[in-house]
Order: structure tokens, then sequence, then C-alpha cells
């Protein structure tokens, strides 16, 4: 007799590794933590209990030529209310929620309401595969051909304004005197915020050479 694997739920991919910050953490020290603990995102308490969150993602909206940019409490620019599923949510329930709404974190609650996680789209990619998420699509029907290309002696906030106007992730930079092109993305940026300060030329952000298909 065949037996059916039991469905996979929230609570089976899901990280308990919850990093969260008081609602008056500048931008710079929620990016150190963030850093510190190896996470994209970090929830924002008010009197103990998680009224947003903010992500890598949230770093496109800063303004990098603004004086002490980073000083900005996290409070007014994260993304409230916390969207969140149940640990008993089915994980193609969590995909579709994902797809339908275009966020990439939910809060994983039990129960009474309690936090108790975090899920991620890249969670449910690498539990899934990547092929089902795909749905065996080829390369030529799943790139984003509307990926930004600017020039390397642009600043830093040009490539936020980039990101944050074309909804991307990631821009591609071009240096024309060595003829090479790099890419720099959301991590870089926060990279960026963590240090507290921008470079003169993104080019100095950018890695490269890129891995092609």
């Amino acid at each position: 007799m065949q037996v059916k694997s039991k469905a996979m739920t929230a609570a089976d991919v899901m990280s308990t590794n919850l990093v969260m910050c008081d609602e008056f953490t500048t931008l710079v020290d929620a990016a150190k933590m963030m850093r510190t603990h190896h996470v994209s995102s970090i929830f924002v308490t008010h009197n103990k209990q998680i009224v947003g969150i903010w992500t890598e993602s949230d770093c496109a909206k800063i303004n990098f030529l603004a004086p002490n940019f980073s000083k900005a409490y996290i409070k007014d620019s994260m993304s409230s209310p916390v969207k969140k599923v149940t640990k008993q949510t089915l994980l193609p329930d969590v995909t579709a929620i994902f797809h339908h709404n275009h966020f990439r974190h939910l809060l994983v609650v039990d129960e009474v309401g309690g936090a108790v996680g975090i899920i991620s789209l890249s969670d449910v990619v690498k539990n899934q595969g990547l092929e089902h998420y795909l749905h065996f699509r080829q390369v030529d029907q799943s790139f984003n051909a509307n990926v930004p290309i600017i020039d390397s002696e642009q600043s830093i906030n040009d490539v936020a304004q980039s990101m944050r106007h074309e909804r991307v992730n990631a821009v591609l930079v071009f240096n024309q005197k060595l003829k090479q092109t790099g890419i720099i993305t959301e991590r870089d940026l926060l990279n960026v915020l963590a240090e507290s300060k921008s470079e003169s030329h993104c080019w100095a952000l950018a890695s490269w050479p890129l891995l092609t298909i």
C-alpha cells in the first residue's frame, strides 16, 4: 500500500531566527543587526509587540544623499501591519500568498497568534525545489529583461532610485573603461547602510565579472 507523504506546512520550513528591534532603532543599527544575524529582514516592536517589518528591499527607499541618512528611525520606513500565516498553513498556500501579494517575508504565528518564526520566498523555493517553483520553465521565460543598466560613475543613490522605480532587487553596472558589467543587489545597499557611508561611485560596490548562462 502506498503511503502518502505528509503535506509540508509553514512550520516545516520556517526559520525561528526572529530578529527584532524597537521602533526607535536607527536604520544603521538595524542594518548592523541584520548583518550580524545573517537575515534579510527585521521585525519592529512597540511595547514588545511586533508592529512592523523592515527588509533589505527597503534600502531602495533610502535617500543616500541625505545628511545622516542612516540615523532615521526604522518606524518611519517599516511596513505595517505585518503579514502573517499560521504554522499549519500549507506550503502551496504560502507560495500563492507570496505570488499574489508580491512580498517575500511572512511572520509565522501559533494557534494563539504568538510569533514563532519567519518564512521567506527563498525558504519556499529551497524546500519545494526550484523546478517546482518555476514549473520547469526555460530561462528565456523566466528572467527579467527590464533590469536597469547604469553607468559605473553614477552614485549609490542612483542605484537605490533605479531599484525603487523599476521595482527590482538588483541593477547592472557598466564600466566603460574596463568594458565590464557588474551587479549591485539590495544586500549591497544594506552593507552601505550598515557602514553608514555611501561610496562616491557605485562601481566600488559592484560585484564582477558576472557568471552567465
